[in-house]
């Protein structure tokens, strides 16, 4: 079973970079070594971990981070102004909400692209 978190490196108590990603086994330590291992160079000191049930729960709390971020000081993180954020490693739930906007959900598996929602 694949566990999904998303994490904010901290170098100096500044965020650097928020994110998220997937681990076989829900530990703190697996999460360390995966994070040392993607960002090398970053140089953060330590990280804020949140573990989701679900990819899409993941993706709307980084999205949730960012725009947060983004609201109190008017940019993304350093390390996210490169290559920002939001890769899925499941399809994306072909549905579009009431506004317009696609939907977040993960689609299932059999239900032709879209989320229980969407069905």
């Amino acid at each position: 079973m694949t566990h999904f978190f998303t994490f904010r490196l901290r170098r100096a108590g500044h965020i650097v970079r928020v994110g998220k990603g997937s681990s076989a086994k829900r530990k703190r330590a697996r999460v360390a070594a995966y994070l040392a291992k993607r960002y090398p160079r970053t140089r953060y000191n330590t990280f804020e971990l949140v573990w989701h049930g679900s990819e899409a729960a993941a993706v709307k709390h980084a999205d949730r981070l960012l725009a947060g971020y983004r609201r109190q000081t008017g940019s993304l993180p350093p390390r996210n102004t490169r290559r920002g954020g939001g890769a899925r490693a499941l399809p994306r739930c072909k549905g579009r909400m009431g506004d317009g906007s696609r939907c977040a959900n993960g689609a299932l598996a059999g239900n032709y692209g879209y989320c229980g929602r969407h069905r």
